[in-house]
């Protein structure tokens, strides 16, 4: 799929809001490696102007990307709720 979707809720725990969080996406291989696609940093501290509301879909481009590949995207939406 050229356009993959995980709809997957995922929770972390951070200690601050000047914490970052890094995604690395891979496109899963049954037979052979996972293939590395790129990944994306997000500086959590934009998340206070949100207070428990999620933000709306944040695109980031994928960076350190083999040179042979094309540029991917991560779309995502996040929320902060303080415990």
């Amino acid at each position: 799929d050229i356009f993959p979707r995980w709809n997957q809720h995922l929770m972390f725990s951070v200690t601050t809001l000047e914490d970052t969080l890094k995604l690395s996406v891979f496109q899963y291989d049954k037979y052979t490696q996972d293939e590395y696609l790129g990944k994306a940093e997000i500086k959590l501290s934009f998340l206070e102007h949100y207070g428990d509301n999620e933000t709306d879909k944040l695109i980031y481009q994928l960076k350190d990307v083999a040179p042979d590949k094309p540029f991917g995207s991560i779309s995502v939406y996040l929320s902060y709720k303080a415990i």
